[in-house]
């Protein structure tokens, strides 16, 4: 059994604190918050690195922990260690290992120890061993702005531009979650590895209304906080069981009632972590998903913005190199769902195949719980054509991708290779020069 906050017995004691309706929306709330329990953190988290490691088996890879940078942290920058351009108006920052970080330092310990992993090194570290992948390490990425932060902050080093203007190093992210939005922005950036989408309101089971509630009731409870609806309104709904992060709405980590009175919390007051006490768990052994194989093999993942290519091959606009096999056919059709609101006619169209192939594939999608939405469909297909079936033709359809989905289609492209900017033959020491240290 998974573990689940609305099982627990803080949970239960937490819907105590509201009357109707406020206590309907305050269960809708609870019963779609995804819970990661400690043990299944460690588990998914660990074959994820091993498994990137092991894609170097002759070379070594490092790691570091994410950890909270300052707003202003310039001049400073990864291994700084007061070798700045001009004097700082503060010490050099100093990891730290709190909370989150505390546990992924704690996780890469235990990976490294069985791989060629570094576990945070130093500089020199990195040069002995000529490091060419760098992960940057966290459990969940909402908001982005902690991430992007230690990102600038890794990227600004003098070293890790040298070796990056020659591809020598690669900087890249791994997290357990993130949020789609954020994949999208940080993609642009650097390579991310993650094991799940992290759900957020529009992925829970709640109809228009049911969602606009939720909102008014998160509002209403956050005492005119800005993250009501969590950090930069992110929505989120998955908490670990060692922390709350800050995307999950505020009215769920509040340590007191807004405006004064009796109060039961979920979070423990005082701290945003130890949640594992509190949530009952099973603790088994969670076997390797294929999806975590799947991502490591996959490279970065398809944006929104190179959809069309999919389905314009489809369309007859580009030759595939390939014939476009059974698992093809359903990322096409995901991309064609995903690209826009189609018509039934229209996605016929798109997919060049007949109205029971069509059906037939729909119905494979929802099988794998990549679509919802498919009952409302076949309802509208049986009406008898006598009644008129223009709405073939002119509305929209009412299937949706699930996160499940996104997630499925978002990993459906593998990279193109990237080449040495300057040729390197093996009778040559070019590995970091001394001139780029």
């Amino acid at each position: 059994m998974k573990p689940s906050l609305s099982r627990s017995t803080a949970g239960r004691e937490w819907l105590r604190n509201f009357e109707e309706p406020d206590a309907s929306s305050a269960r809708l709330l609870l019963n779609a918050i995804q819970v990661v329990s400690e043990a299944q953190f460690r588990t998914e988290m660990k074959a994820l690195l091993a498994a990137l490691s092991d894609q170097n088996p002759n070379g070594w890879d490092a790691a570091i922990p994410v950890w909270s940078l300052p707003r202003n942290f310039e001049p400073h920058y990864l291994w700084c260690e007061g070798k700045h351009s001009r004097a700082p108006a503060t010490p050099c920052p100093r990891p730290e290992m709190t909370g989150s970080s505390l546990i992924v330092q704690n996780l890469l310990g235990q990976v490294a120890s069985a791989h060629r992993l570094l576990n945070s090194p130093m500089q020199t570290e990195a040069i002995d061993r000529k490091v060419r992948r760098l992960f940057l390490v966290t459990d969940n990425v909402v908001s982005g702005e902690e991430v992007s932060r230690f990102i600038r902050y890794v990227r600004t080093s003098p070293a890790i531009r040298s070796w990056n203007s020659y591809q020598l190093i690669s900087v890249e992210l791994v997290t357990h979650s993130i949020v789609e939005s954020r994949l999208t922005d940080l993609e642009a950036v650097l390579p991310v590895h993650f094991v799940q989408l992290s759900p957020t309101f529009r992925d829970a089971d709640w109809s228009d209304a049911e969602r606009e509630e939720v909102r008014r009731f998160c509002l209403k409870y956050g005492g005119g906080r800005a993250d009501a609806l969590g950090w930069a309104r992110a929505e989120s709904l998955l908490v670990f069981g060692h922390t709350f992060g800050n995307g999950v709405p505020a009215v769920v980590r509040l340590s007191g009632r807004p405006g004064g009175g009796p109060w039961n919390a979920i979070v423990p007051k005082g701290r945003n972590f130890g949640m594992s006490q509190r949530i009952p768990e099973r603790r088994v052994a969670i076997p390797i998903s294929q999806r975590i194989q799947r991502e490591v093999t996959s490279g970065p993942t398809v944006r929104r913005r190179r959809l069309p290519v999919v389905v314009g091959a489809l369309r007859g606009a580009m030759t595939l190199k390939r014939p476009i096999d059974e698992d093809g056919e359903i990322t096409a059709l995901l991309a064609a769902l995903y690209m826009s609101n189609q018509s039934f006619i229209s996605l016929m169209r798109t997919m060049s195949r007949s109205r029971p192939e069509v059906v037939e594939m729909l119905r494979r999608a929802e099988r794998l719980k990549l679509i919802s939405g498919l009952d409302a469909l076949l309802r509208r297909l049986a009406t008898p054509l006598s009644q008129g079936q223009r709405w073939l033709s002119s509305d929209s359809l009412p299937v949706r991708l699930t996160i499940q989905g996104r997630h499925y289609l978002l990993r459906a492209r593998r990279a193109a290779s990237r080449k040495l900017a300057v040729p390197v033959t093996p009778a040559d020491d070019f590995y970091y020069p001394q001139q780029l240290r």
